[in-house]
């Protein structure tokens, strides 16, 4: 669901793969761009925080490295909410 709330109206769908490899590892490919930045800024955040406990749980990762992801993917794409998604916050 939130992988779709983020391809609405792009040319290239991103799937439910990339936002779990894009949440998981911080890298994104350039093509998801806006893809990253319409999760982060677009959805709303209780939808993006429950699909980053989902990504942590299918790919075995520790929540604190998701929400590191998540800020590190913040600023690469220059979402409005980057500060937000700062660990510097909590």
């Amino acid at each position: 669901m939130a992988a779709q709330g983020a391809s609405v109206s792009y040319r290239d769908a991103m799937d439910e793969r990339d936002l779990i490899d894009a949440l998981s590892s911080g890298h994104i490919e350039r093509r998801y761009f806006a893809h990253i930045c319409a999760f982060l800024d677009e959805v709303p955040l209780p939808i993006t925080i429950m699909a980053c406990g989902q990504v942590a749980q299918l790919s075995q990762t520790a929540m604190t490295m998701i929400w590191k992801n998540v800020a590190v993917l913040a600023h690469l794409v220059g979402s409005r909410r980057a500060t937000f998604w700062d660990l510097d916050n909590y």
